[in-house]
């Protein structure tokens, strides 16, 4: 098996890597053996603009069986703890449109730019069909934005106009969109480091997230690994 971490700066997977470093054989920079699986690191950059261009060279050159895009982010459901790490199971554009006179947003199928329903989207969202395959986690709905809310007024429009969003990143969208385009399987998952509300960096806990993060990572893909160790033999 070839696994693919995706993750946006070294800083979220820092401890992963450096456990790898220790209990796998380093075959290259970012690159490692655990069992029969290989382990390649990919630093895809903050923002949809850089994950899009690194994830897509990445995929159109190497061989991948699994991408697993892991993160920190923010959470708009007060029923997700921080330092939760959740599954992403469909992903959907947050700010990318229009603003209204009253600070609404009119997102591009308001607008009529796109069709909600062209590939790989339905009613506007992408969904991880493989989703189920990897229920390790509690799922969550996520929504990419280009710059992360931070006024009241803002979370309430965001409310207001997707009832149903959880999970806040500024690269998931990438993740979701390529691997639908690409027919590539893979894994979104996100520890969530702050609620989505007045911005108020005292409340977050990013310490908290990056640990739970790299122990949920590492624990995935040592299962991944022993699964196919397993059907290796």
């Amino acid at each position: 098996m070839k696994l693919l971490i995706l993750s946006a700066t070294f800083k979220e997977i820092r401890p992963f890597v450096l456990k790898l470093k220790k209990e796998a054989k380093e075959i290259s920079e970012f690159v490692f053996q655990w069992n029969n699986t290989e382990i390649s690191i990919l630093l895809g950059g903050v923002g949809m603009m850089s994950t899009t261009f690194h994830l897509s060279q990445y995929l159109l050159t190497k061989p991948c069986d699994l991408i697993i895009h892991a993160g920190i982010a923010g959470s708009l459901d007060p029923d997700l703890a921080i330092g939760e790490v959740v599954q992403i199971v469909n992903e959907q554009y947050g700010d990318f449109g229009a603003s209204e006179k009253d600070g609404s947003l009119l997102d591009v199928y308001d607008l009529e730019l796109n069709d909600p329903n062209a590939f790989p989207f339905e009613a506007g969202k992408i969904e991880n069909l493989e989703a189920s395959k990897f229920n390790f986690l509690k799922s969550a709905r996520g929504y990419t934005v280009q710059r992360t809310t931070g006024t009241t007024l803002e979370v309430e429009l965001l409310r207001k106009k997707y009832k149903d969003i959880q999970i806040e990143s500024m690269e998931s969208m990438a993740t979701f969109y390529i691997g639908r385009k690409l027919n590539k399987s893979f894994l979104s998952i996100r520890s969530i480091s702050n609620y989505v509300e007045s911005r108020n960096r005292a409340n977050w806990n990013i310490p908290l997230a990056l640990k739970t993060l790299n122990e949920v990572l590492f624990d995935m893909v040592e299962m991944l690994s022993d699964i196919g160790e397993n059907k290796a033999q």
